[in-house]
């Protein structure tokens, strides 16, 4: 838990691997709290990535990075040249939104300062 209440998901996006789509973020597993995302959801998101461009289905997957997602009730915004951020939990909101959210949201930074 966060000051504010609630603790940042950890886990990876799951991309396609023709596409380089992110398909879905997957949870990973805390100790004693949750058992991450299921294994089903990730199964479906996949296929349901495959049925919609069914030339990517003979490309398989990939896990990227670590991530830390946001799970803040109230969001707030802001981005940066990797993605659109939170500034309450430091976590990531979206990472293919970047610099087209740039004209629309406050740009002050979270660390202090401003971008």
């Amino acid at each position: 838990m966060s000051i504010h209440g609630v603790r940042s998901a950890h886990g990876r996006l799951k991309f396609c691997g023709t596409c380089g789509t992110a398909i879905i973020f997957v949870e990973a597993r805390v100790q004693g709290e949750h058992a991450g995302t299921p294994q089903e959801l990730v199964t479906l998101a996949v296929a349901s990535h495959f049925r919609a461009s069914p030339r990517c289905s003979a490309g398989g997957t990939f896990g990227g990075g670590d991530v830390v997602a946001c799970r803040c009730t109230r969001v707030i915004p802001v981005p940066r040249d990797d993605g659109l951020w939170c500034a309450h939990c430091d976590g990531l909101v979206s990472p293919s939104l970047t610099n087209s959210t740039r004209g629309q949201l406050s740009v002050s930074s979270p660390k202090g300062g401003s971008q």
